[in-house]
């Protein structure tokens, strides 16, 4: 009986001392999470919303990661919730790949996602989904969408005649760098943008001009009026340096920068640089032509020789 007492409180006590050591000692499944992630992207580029093929698309990364750094995540989706979507496989690089340890708990780094957009990209939208992820798989996210498109098309030396050359056309299509003469034009009035004519009247002498094709003055100066569908082509004089045009953006800015639309520029000279919109059926894009030079003393010699930049 003595021996059962004394087994008794030896179990009592081990009891009482394995009761008093849970007490001192924390559950690890009830300590609290560190504080969750951030990640938050600047930098010049990560305001803007577009940009052309051939760009350089860069951002800075900051991130905080109280629970220290895990790793960084990004996935790019073409198209995003469209039917042509496109995602590729997420990314992960460790803290080393962006220049940090894993006890790291803040910093930031440079993400390029691309030296040179890819012209396979021209006239899609991409999207970036960034991830910062703690010791915890805790995350810190933001994103980023921007649209790319095609730039513009440059064309160095058009020639284009007066309206009694009879050997070069007086008849410009923009978009495809086209110049046609009277029956040319006749076939194609619909891609026609641009006419270039010449006056040497006592009104206007010695005056290059030139017209969108629903000018009314235009029409007049053609014994043969070739069109049935007038292109509306808005054109400016324009304050932009012609060589510094060399965006899509900088393009619209060229012609969004000067004053009232006007349907045909009249007195041109080497030099002058004029700002157009073409008209809405052919998508209403913007172009600038530089003035290369004026040639030729008689009517049928006069020539314009311009350099044209539009978008694509």
């Amino acid at each position: 009986m003595r021996n059962l007492i004394k087994s008794s409180f030896i179990l009592l006590a081990v009891a009482s001392m394995t009761f008093l050591a849970s007490c001192g000692e924390d559950d690890p499944e009830d300590e609290p999470l560190p504080t969750a992630p951030s990640l938050s992207l600047s930098g010049d580029l990560s305001t803007e919303d577009s940009f052309e093929v051939g760009d350089s698309v860069a951002v800075t990364v900051t991130f905080t990661t109280p629970g220290e750094l895990s790793g960084f995540n990004y996935q790019v989706t073409v198209n995003k919730d469209s039917t042509d979507e496109s995602v590729q496989s997420k990314v992960f690089q460790s803290p080393t790949d962006i220049g940090y340890t894993d006890t790291d708990i803040n910093g930031g780094f440079n993400f390029i996602f691309s030296e040179s957009l890819e012209e396979s990209l021209s006239g899609k939208t991409v999207t970036i989904d960034f991830e910062v992820v703690d010791k915890a798989d805790q995350l810190g996210t933001d994103s980023w969408t921007f649209e790319v498109t095609a730039g513009i098309s440059e064309y160095q030396t058009v020639l284009i005649g007066a309206q009694l050359n009879t050997t070069l056309g007086s008849f410009y299509d923009a978009t495809e760098n086209e110049v046609y003469l009277t029956d040319g034009a006749r076939d194609n009035n619909e891609k026609i943008d641009l006419i270039y004519y010449y006056l040497n009247t006592e009104a206007n002498p010695e005056t290059a001009i030139m017209a969108s094709p629903d000018n009314d003055e235009v029409e007049l100066t053609f014994t043969t009026w070739p069109f049935t569908t007038e292109n509306s082509t808005k054109l400016k004089t324009s304050s932009s340096v012609y060589a510094d045009v060399t965006s899509s953006v900088s393009v619209a800015s060229a012609y969004s920068e000067v004053g009232d639309d006007m349907s045909r520029i009249v007195g041109l000279a080497k030099g002058d640089v004029v700002a157009f919109q073409l008209d809405a059926s052919k998508g209403s894009k913007y172009g600038v032509f530089e003035v290369e030079s004026i040639d030729g003393e008689f009517g049928s010699e006069r020539t314009i020789t311009i350099n044209v930049k539009i978008q694509n």
